[in-house]
């Protein structure tokens, strides 16, 4: 396994919500803190990688 790290902003009028896909599997759906205007902050996991070329797309979704 290997660990993921994403560097974000979020304000409070945006979506906390996200899904994390790795080579086309859903892998956890997550909920972004919100951060202090002009700062950011880290988000990590661990994942499942291949050998070679992976596919990572971290996709924002509207909360419920």
């Amino acid at each position: 396994t290997y660990d993921l790290t994403w560097r974000y902003t979020r304000k409070a009028s945006m979506s906390s919500a996200a899904r994390i896909y790795v080579n086309g599997s859903q892998v956890q759906q997550i909920s972004l803190p919100e951060t202090v205007s002009g700062e950011f902050s880290t988000y990590s996991i661990s994942a499942s990688l291949n050998s070679g070329s992976n596919e990572i797309i971290l996709e924002t979704v509207e909360d419920a």
